[in-house]
């Protein structure tokens, strides 16, 4: 994995690098996040708790923000919410998936509950993203990220 730059290690992580060191001499490389919200105490909530999970993460408080972010490093999952300024989630998903085709992230959009039961058809045309109905426990995601990262059929990530 390629090295973060120092503007993005000052501005959105505690970590030094991709990778720390295991127990056993090796190297455990961290999965990467880019959370996406308008709301920054969410963003810092989510962080600090995907980041006691094994997480790395690294936050955008718009659209704009994330896709230079995705442009300038390799994420492997995309969390963001349905009220991101300047880009909406759609617009966003879209953007994410015309840059990297079938290597696209993992995009979770976590929609207000009051939208729609159905997903839109938009989430459903586009490979590698999932639609989350708020209130979303923290545990959950966790939940769904292990199962995601554990999956044998996911053999890029």
């Amino acid at each position: 994995m390629a090295s973060r730059s120092s503007a993005v290690l000052s501005e959105n992580s505690d970590c030094s690098g991709t990778e720390q060191p295991s127990g056993q001499g090796n190297t455990l490389v961290m999965k990467r996040i880019l959370l996406v919200d308008a709301q920054a105490h969410v963003l810092r909530v989510m962080k600090l708790n995907l980041g006691r999970n094994d997480y790395e993460v690294d936050t955008a408080l718009n659209g704009e923000t994330a896709l230079r972010l995705l442009r300038e490093q390799r994420y492997d999952v995309l969390i963001t919410g349905s009220d991101v300024p300047h880009i909406d989630e759609h617009q966003l998903c879209r953007k994410v998936h015309n840059m990297f085709a079938s290597n696209a992230p993992l995009m979770l959009v976590i929609a207000d509950c009051d939208s729609e039961l159905e997903a839109p058809a938009w989430i459903e045309k586009l490979p590698n993203v999932e639609r989350l109905v708020k209130p979303v426990s923290l545990r959950w995601i966790v939940a769904r990220l292990n199962a995601y990262f554990n999956d044998p059929g996911n053999t890029d990530r």
